[in-house]
Protein backbone atom coordinates (compact mmCIF):
# COMPACT_ATOMS: atom_id res chain seq x y z
CA UNK A 1 0.00 0.00 0.00
CA UNK A 2 1.43 3.35 -1.01
CA UNK A 3 0.11 6.68 0.17
CA UNK A 4 1.14 10.04 -1.20
CA UNK A 5 -0.49 13.42 -1.13
CA UNK A 6 -1.56 13.67 -4.76
CA UNK A 7 -5.12 13.56 -6.03
CA UNK A 8 -5.97 11.46 -9.08
CA UNK A 9 -8.07 13.57 -11.43
CA UNK A 10 -7.70 11.54 -14.59
CA UNK A 11 -4.17 12.74 -15.31
CA UNK A 12 -2.60 9.35 -14.52
CA UNK A 13 -0.89 10.41 -11.30
CA UNK A 14 -1.47 7.12 -9.47
CA UNK A 15 -0.12 5.14 -12.43
CA UNK A 16 2.96 7.31 -12.72
CA UNK A 17 3.78 7.12 -9.01
CA UNK A 18 3.30 3.33 -9.08
CA UNK A 19 5.63 3.09 -12.09
CA UNK A 20 8.33 5.00 -10.22
CA UNK A 21 8.20 2.58 -7.27
CA UNK A 22 8.00 -0.42 -9.60
CA UNK A 23 11.16 0.71 -11.38
CA UNK A 24 13.09 1.46 -8.18
CA UNK A 25 12.35 -1.92 -6.58
CA UNK A 26 12.05 -3.96 -9.78
CA UNK A 27 8.66 -5.32 -8.77
CA UNK A 28 5.72 -5.95 -11.04
CA UNK A 29 3.47 -2.92 -11.36
CA UNK A 30 0.44 -5.03 -10.36
CA UNK A 31 1.98 -5.52 -6.88
CA UNK A 32 1.81 -1.80 -6.12
CA UNK A 33 -1.44 -0.53 -4.66
CA UNK A 34 -2.01 3.18 -4.23
CA UNK A 35 -4.69 4.48 -1.93
CA UNK A 36 -6.62 7.68 -2.31
CA UNK A 37 -5.47 10.60 -0.23
CA UNK A 38 -7.26 10.84 3.10
CA UNK A 39 -6.59 13.43 5.82
CA UNK A 40 -5.83 10.86 8.54
CA UNK A 41 -2.96 9.46 6.46
CA UNK A 42 -1.63 12.61 4.78
CA UNK A 43 -3.09 15.64 6.57
CA UNK A 44 -1.51 18.47 4.55
CA UNK A 45 -1.64 17.67 0.89
CA UNK A 46 -0.14 19.84 -1.79
CA UNK A 47 -2.15 21.11 -4.71
CA UNK A 48 -2.51 18.75 -7.64
CA UNK A 49 -2.66 20.72 -10.86
CA UNK A 50 -1.57 19.88 -14.38
CA UNK A 51 1.65 17.86 -14.30
CA UNK A 52 2.81 19.27 -10.96
CA UNK A 53 1.29 16.25 -9.21
CA UNK A 54 3.78 13.94 -10.89
CA UNK A 55 6.66 16.35 -10.37
CA UNK A 56 6.02 16.74 -6.66
CA UNK A 57 4.56 13.39 -5.63
CA UNK A 58 6.62 11.35 -8.06
CA UNK A 59 9.88 12.94 -6.97
CA UNK A 60 9.03 12.59 -3.27
CA UNK A 61 8.09 8.96 -3.78
CA UNK A 62 11.29 8.28 -5.72
CA UNK A 63 13.43 9.84 -2.98
CA UNK A 64 11.62 7.81 -0.30
CA UNK A 65 11.95 4.61 -2.37
CA UNK A 66 15.67 5.18 -2.94
CA UNK A 67 16.23 5.87 0.77
CA UNK A 68 14.34 2.73 1.73
CA UNK A 69 16.18 0.72 -0.91
CA UNK A 70 19.54 1.92 0.43
CA UNK A 71 18.53 0.97 3.97
CA UNK A 72 17.30 -2.45 2.88
CA UNK A 73 20.55 -3.07 1.00
CA UNK A 74 22.55 -2.09 4.08
CA UNK A 75 20.40 -4.37 6.24
CA UNK A 76 20.71 -7.31 3.82
CA UNK A 77 24.46 -6.73 3.58
CA UNK A 78 24.82 -6.85 7.35
CA UNK A 79 22.38 -9.70 7.94
CA UNK A 80 23.63 -11.95 5.12
CA UNK A 81 27.27 -10.89 5.47
CA UNK A 82 27.48 -9.87 1.83
CA UNK A 83 29.14 -6.89 0.15
CA UNK A 84 26.71 -4.07 -0.66
CA UNK A 85 27.71 -4.22 -4.32
CA UNK A 86 26.48 -7.86 -4.47
CA UNK A 87 22.93 -6.88 -3.51
CA UNK A 88 20.38 -5.77 -6.06
CA UNK A 89 16.66 -5.69 -6.60
CA UNK A 90 15.63 -7.75 -9.59
CA UNK A 91 12.49 -9.54 -10.78
CA UNK A 92 10.51 -8.86 -7.61
CA UNK A 93 13.22 -10.20 -5.30
CA UNK A 94 16.41 -9.16 -3.56
CA UNK A 95 19.45 -10.77 -5.17
CA UNK A 96 22.32 -11.38 -2.76
CA UNK A 97 25.20 -12.70 -4.79
CA UNK A 98 23.91 -15.83 -6.52
CA UNK A 99 21.00 -16.24 -4.09
CA UNK A 100 17.56 -14.71 -4.27
CA UNK A 101 15.50 -13.67 -1.25
CA UNK A 102 11.93 -12.49 -1.64
CA UNK A 103 10.80 -9.36 0.14
CA UNK A 104 8.80 -11.40 2.65
CA UNK A 105 11.91 -13.30 3.75
CA UNK A 106 13.84 -10.08 4.17
CA UNK A 107 10.96 -8.52 6.11
CA UNK A 108 10.86 -11.49 8.49
CA UNK A 109 14.27 -10.51 9.87
CA UNK A 110 14.69 -8.28 12.90
CA UNK A 111 15.06 -4.76 11.60
CA UNK A 112 15.84 -1.94 13.96
CA UNK A 113 13.20 0.78 13.50
CA UNK A 114 15.90 3.45 13.46
CA UNK A 115 17.28 2.08 10.19
CA UNK A 116 13.93 2.65 8.50
CA UNK A 117 13.00 6.14 9.67
CA UNK A 118 11.80 7.71 6.43
CA UNK A 119 8.37 9.28 6.53
CA UNK A 120 7.16 7.02 3.74
CA UNK A 121 8.88 3.84 4.90
CA UNK A 122 5.87 2.19 6.51
CA UNK A 123 3.85 2.79 3.38
CA UNK A 124 6.53 1.39 1.11
CA UNK A 125 7.19 -1.56 3.40
CA UNK A 126 3.53 -2.51 3.48
CA UNK A 127 3.48 -2.32 -0.30
CA UNK A 128 6.59 -4.44 -0.73
CA UNK A 129 5.97 -7.09 1.87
Amino acid sequence: MLNHCGTEMGQGLFSRVAQIVSEEFQVDLSKIKITSTVPDKVPNTTATAASSGTDMNGTSTQIAARNLKKRLIEFASSHYNAPVEDIEFRSGAVRIGQNSVDFGQLEGQDVEPSCLDSECTDKLLSMLF
